[in-house]
């Protein structure tokens, strides 16, 4: 079997998870076909912005930006709608490089959101993203702290900050050295992102998970100790 750094690559689950990509749209749709049916428009406006967040975490930074200028545009006064639009930044700049500008943006939607007893999917899901932008910083503490907000928020309904949340607490357990806890973490998220039909959620855990075993061979190396392998799928249902 090929292998990149010592790394085995299992061609058959990447050539599995490339087709997911390929159809997950579901939760995109959802939120359109949800958008073409709701009349009241400052709940069409809060659609559009959870639109422009996914289609940032999805890579289409000039669709967000361009979605996000337009929602600019409006001067209603709606707290909730003000906190997706600060997250739908936050998520832009993170992915533009601008991390102290997602920091600020996702800390001042996170803010607004947890006022709303509303809003908790949001709340939620400011936090999970909170803490993915801290772990890139390799801040423990300031990931942890979000991490626990985002749990104490979270309810078994809020897929897309659930798989997230699994995400990041999958990418910190693989980068201790724990591959049994991350691969349960990993399953977590990707059975999310299957459900949900999320393509930016899918393509994170393989480029993370990938990325992640690169490092720790690249470790091991460097140290003369074995390569750590990654885990052996297991192909029961998450935990």
């Amino acid at each position: 079997m090929p292998d990149i750094d010592g790394c085995e690559i299992d061609w058959q689950l990447s050539v599995r998870i490339a087709e997911e990509i390929s159809m997950a749209t579901k939760f995109e749709i959802s939120l359109r076909e949800a958008l073409s049916r709701e009349t009241n428009l400052e709940r069409q406006d809060i659609i559009r912005l959870r639109l422009a967040a996914h289609s940032a975490a999805a890579g289409n930074i000039q669709g967000a930006a361009s979605a996000i200028a337009t929602a600019r545009l409006d001067q209603t006064v709606n707290p909730v709608r003000q906190a997706w639009l600060n997250l739908a930044e936050s998520i832009v700049a993170f992915y533009s490089e601008q991390v102290d500008v997602a920091i600020s943006e996702g800390r001042r939607g996170h803010a607004i959101a947890s006022i709303d007893r509303n809003a908790r999917l949001l709340s939620t899901l400011s936090s999970a993203w909170l803490s993915h932008y801290y772990r890139n910083l390799c801040d423990v503490a300031e990931t942890i702290s979000w991490l626990t907000v985002a749990l104490e928020y979270t309810e078994e309904g809020f897929a897309e900050a659930n798989g997230r949340l699994s995400l990041v607490l999958a990418d910190g357990w693989l980068e201790a050295g724990r591959a049994d806890e991350a691969e349960r973490w990993y399953r977590r998220s990707r059975a999310v992102a299957s459900i949900m039909g999320d393509a930016a959620l899918t393509g994170a855990l393989i480029y993370n998970r990938a990325a992640m075993h690169v490092s720790n061979a690249r470790v091991d190396a460097a140290l003369g100790t074995p390569t750590s392998k990654p885990p052996v799928r297991n192909t029961n249902p998450p935990d």
